[in-house]
């Protein structure tokens, strides 16, 4: 038997890979289209990857009344500018972002147009810079001012510092979970951790593994060159730790 001769992806030109990984992501965004179709509106959980954006997203709202469980995991960029589409599912119990960083205003549109229904909300990040805790404390102000029904949180890889943190324990007094790993800048100043472990039933601090969690990031490449990015000893410290405990 000839062995037929294999070729490495990488020589391809880039034009070529272009067009094949652009038809890989149509073929699934019409698969979903057509998952939708076939559903009949009572869809209740659908997880949209890397191929979502705003058209999709608009598509899944005008035929999916009844769902409950929406995650889009790094999308493009132009479906954060899309959730007006959220007031079309009043059912919406679970929803779940995953991306490099979910910017704060999606934040503001999630608390504007999410029903009260709503019950967990999954943010995880992929957040490297200091000067972006100022930014992740306004998102916990907004979760605090506005999703009072929240019963699990998950802010994977968040720079909130204990102003955000105060924030959501002032404002969620529902929350049963609050998951905080990878949020590295949270000190647990003046009593806070206390107060979290009376008031939340499940805890799950900054520097616990990450193992078993869906759609994270690796952070472990940055153990690999710390110094292309502006963290500080202590960062680093938790963020060893967080793969190590």
């Amino acid at each position: 038997m000839v062995m037929q001769p294999t070729r490495n992806w990488l020589e391809l030109p880039s034009d070529v890979m272009d067009n094949i990984l652009f038809r890989v992501v149509d073929k699934k965004f019409a698969m979903c289209k057509q998952a939708v179709d076939r559903s009949q509106g009572q869809l209740i959980d659908i997880t949209i990857g890397d191929f979502g954006n705003y058209e999709l997203l608009q598509y899944v709202a005008d035929r999916s009344t009844q769902l409950r469980h929406l995650r889009i995991i790094s999308c493009d960029a132009s479906l954060y500018k899309s959730w007006k589409a959220l007031k079309k599912f009043p059912l919406l119990e679970e929803l779940g972002l995953y991306s490099k960083k979910v910017p704060k205003e999606a934040v503001k549109a999630i608390c504007c147009y999410c029903p009260s229904s709503l019950k967990t909300l999954k943010i995880n990040e992929y957040s490297l810079y200091r000067d972006y805790a100022d930014s992740c404390d306004k998102m916990g102000i907004l979760i605090g001012e506005n999703l009072h029904e929240l019963e699990h949180l998950e802010l994977i890889g968040n720079n909130m510092t204990d102003i955000g943190l105060q924030a959501i324990l002032d404002g969620c007094r529902q929350l049963k979970l609050l998951d905080l790993r990878m949020s590295c800048f949270i000190k647990f100043e003046g009593g806070l951790e206390k107060r979290c472990l009376e008031q939340i039933e499940c805890l799950i601090r900054p520097d616990k593994a990450l193992k078993g969690s869906q759609y994270i990031y690796g952070y472990d490449d940055l153990l690999d060159d710390p110094e292309d990015y502006e963290f500080d000893d202590e960062w680093l410290s938790r963020l060893e730790r967080s793969f190590t405990t």
